[in-house]
């Protein structure tokens, strides 16, 4: 039961933050500025390694340091896809991880998956295209490719990274990729960001992103951990969801019938998976 608790908060705080991020941009922030907070937030966690040796040596290995290459290919590659296409465009071929990550799963450990999960996934899939209707537009192929890059890194990390999180636990594996990646964000922002723009509320909403993203992240990789790499990608779906209903409450964006038709297949393709665990 925990581990559904941490996927939902993290589909709340995940689909909060682009609402967020969103009100910043309107106050002085811009992308740079708003990815390096959210690492060096991160980097805070590194006080959960204090006086932690074991967990020390079982996180600095081979594979736990490339599993922290991978978090954050995720994140890099999907935001410079932004440079490219539309925002919603790359929602939409980043969330094709979900299906991804069943795939990979099921070809590493050789499992069957049934069929009616693999038509929740694309049942899913296809109404995430309608919430965020961003696969009719003249797309840069450079941009899909990213995206298209960071669902597949997103769908191998969360594949392997289950037995790394059972050893070290999921505060200080997101410490040591935050500590990895706020180097290079921390400079992109130095180098662009005017901070001269930035008002008092810029900053205010920016600290929200960067809590709402850190502790979303953080309960979808507890919930990894409890649930499992396929059961947490397919409970993912609703992240867009969530980002559509607080683009409306917070932003005041459109909601058309196509979308609330989307948002309504991704909550039935997951009531039916829901159903049919529980007759399983």
């Amino acid at each position: 039961m925990a581990g559904y608790l941490f996927i939902l908060y993290s589909s709340l705080a995940l689909g909060i933050g682009p609402a967020f991020t969103k009100l910043s941009f309107g106050h002085g922030v811009d992308l740079s500025l708003s990815l390096a907070s959210r690492y060096c937030l991160g980097i805070t966690l590194v006080f959960f390694l204090v006086s932690q040796r074991q967990v020390l040596r079982d996180l600095f290995t081979p594979k736990s340091l490339i599993l922290a290459v991978g978090y954050n290919l995720v994140g890099s590659f999907y935001i410079a896809s932004y440079l490219f296409i539309p925002v919603t465009a790359s929602v939409v071929f980043f969330f094709t991880f979900p299906l991804l990550t069943t795939l990979v799963h099921a070809l590493v450990t050789r499992t069957r998956v049934p069929w009616l999960t693999w038509g929740m996934l694309i049942c899913a899939f296809i109404g995430i295209v309608l919430v965020v209707q961003g696969a009719a537009v003249a797309l840069n192929p450079v941009g899909v490719a990213l995206a298209l890059g960071a669902a597949v890194a997103n769908a191998v990390v969360i594949t392997f990274v289950g037995p790394t999180l059972e050893k070290t636990g999921t505060l200080p594996f997101i410490a040591l990729a935050s500590v990895m990646g706020a180097p290079f964000f921390l400079a992109w922002a130095i180098m662009t960001q005017d901070f001269g723009t930035v008002s008092g509320a810029g900053w205010l909403f920016n600290a929200f992103v960067a809590l709402f993203f850190i502790s979303g992240i953080s309960a979808y990789y507890k919930a990894i951990d409890r649930l499992g790499p396929v059961e947490a990608a397919i409970f993912a779906n609703l992240e867009p969801v969530v980002g559509l209903v607080m683009g409306v409450v917070l932003v005041g964006e459109f909601f058309g019938r196509l979308q609330l038709l989307g948002a309504v297949m991704v909550i039935a393709a997951l009531a039916i998976h829901v159903l049919y665990k529980a007759r399983a």
